[in-house]
């Protein structure tokens, strides 16, 4: 059995396609036969730290397929009709519910197409795959790096600097209307004696070690996704000790807590995310307690997301397609 994954073409760090990529070194590490089938000689992810069997999507097409090969393909990016002809086992890879319809070719479905399986990374996600894609699903949950995760020891915030981390959306206005509030109360623009001494962090351009160590040396979080199947910035925050602000979003419910794992809002309420993390910076000096029990929550939230439960799940179900 050989075990193929389509890789989206991506030129900027992403760790949807970093999760990819662990599939496969977990499934090589574990005596499988996995590769990865990329855009071109010229693809490279030089942001992972690994590296991974591959072959190019055109070389992939001399290849000849057998039954018991599989092939694992994500919900976005892939001409799904050219997989029709394909003789193989056929996995559709859904890490987020928004695109999984966006190239089904009109009048096909998943199971027309041949897939046989859905591999889905969250709980919310079974309702929509048994109703509109009607194929057995496999839960592979999802994992955040071991990096991330602070020593329970540096818990609270004396090691941390007076930073607010924002994921960037330019294109919301929801982000806008934030970044604007936070930057007339905190920001450099404003005369020194005037601003408060906190630095607002976009993390534009950074690596997955440099996102790492910002959130770290950081205090707060905020993100503002109204639809993600796992937004696994806010796993990571979490782990990194920063209190997190977010929107309760869409797959994000079913692991955000609000006043226990973080706080969270309801989706296009900029304003008031804004004015209680004002209130909570305030008073900022009095809420030792709740800071230290946040972040043990959100320590303990952000460990059911592991590499091992990945690794598990992944080689159970392939041994079962071995038998």
């Amino acid at each position: 059995m050989r075990i193929y994954y389509y890789i989206p073409y991506h030129d900027k760090p992403s760790w949807g396609i970093g999760i990819v990529m662990h599939h496969i070194s977990i499934l090589n590490e574990n005596g499988f036969n996995a590769s990865a089938i990329i855009r071109d000689e010229k693809t490279t992810y030089e942001w992972l730290d690994f590296d991974v069997p591959s072959i190019t999507r055109k070389d992939f097409k001399s290849v000849k397929l057998e039954k018991q090969d599989v092939l694992v393909v994500p919900e976005v990016s892939v001409d799904f009709k050219s997989l029709k002809k394909l003789n193989c086992i056929k996995i559709l890879f859904i890490q987020n519910l928004g695109y999984v319809f966006n190239n089904l070719p009109k009048n096909e479905t998943h199971k027309s197409l041949g897939f046989d399986y859905v591999f889905s990374i969250m709980p919310h996600m079974s309702g929509v795959i048994e109703k509109y894609i009607d194929l057995p699903e496999v839960m592979i949950p999802p994992f955040i790096l071991e990096n991330f995760k602070v020593e329970e020891t540096k818990m609270g915030f004396d090691h941390k600097k007076n930073k607010i981390v924002m994921f960037p959306k330019f294109d919301q206005i929801d982000y806008k209307i934030v970044y604007s509030l936070l930057n007339r109360r905190y920001g450099k623009k404003l005369n020194f004696f005037e601003r408060k001494k906190w630095e607002i962090v976009e993390l534009k351009g950074y690596t997955h070690k440099e996102v790492s160590d910002v959130f770290k040396e950081s205090k707060f979080f905020i993100a503002l996704n109204t639809f993600e199947s796992l937004n696994a910035s806010i796993v990571e925050a979490m782990a990194s000790g920063c209190i997190v602000y977010t929107y309760e979003g869409y797959g994000s419910r079913d692991f955000i807590r609000d006043g226990e794992n973080c706080f969270s809002f309801q989706n296009n309420e900029p304003y008031l995310l804004v004015e209680k993390l004002n209130q909570f910076i305030d008073q900022i000096s009095t809420n030792g307690d709740l800071i230290y029990e946040m972040q043990k929550n959100a320590r303990h939230t952000s460990e059911s997301y592991s590499r091992s439960k990945t690794e598990y799940a992944l080689v159970e179900f392939f041994n079962t397609l071995k038998r």
